[in-house]
Parts: structure tokens; sequence; C-alpha cells
């Protein structure tokens, strides 16, 4: 589940791909803080 992604060993992921970090940083942080607190919106 989902506290099984931070006990794999980075060594096991294999080589990275590419890095989307920069182009899609807000997206992907959007979508952990749903993921995580749920939508609450003020």
């Amino acid at each position: 589940m989902t506290t099984d992604i931070g006990t794999l060993r980075r060594a096991s992921l294999g080589k990275p791909v590419v890095n989307v970090e920069e182009q899609y940083r807000a997206v992907i942080l959007d979508a952990l803080d749903f993921l995580f607190q749920g939508f609450c919106r003020l």
C-alpha cells in the first residue's frame, strides 16, 4: 500500500528514465496533496 512506497530502496527502482519534476512540479504536488489530504475548497 502507500507505506510500501517509502520502504523501497532506490537501487531496486532501476535506472531513471526522465525527470518530470521541472515541467510538472505543480501538477505532481497538487495530486499528492489531493491523495493525502482530500479535496477541500475554502
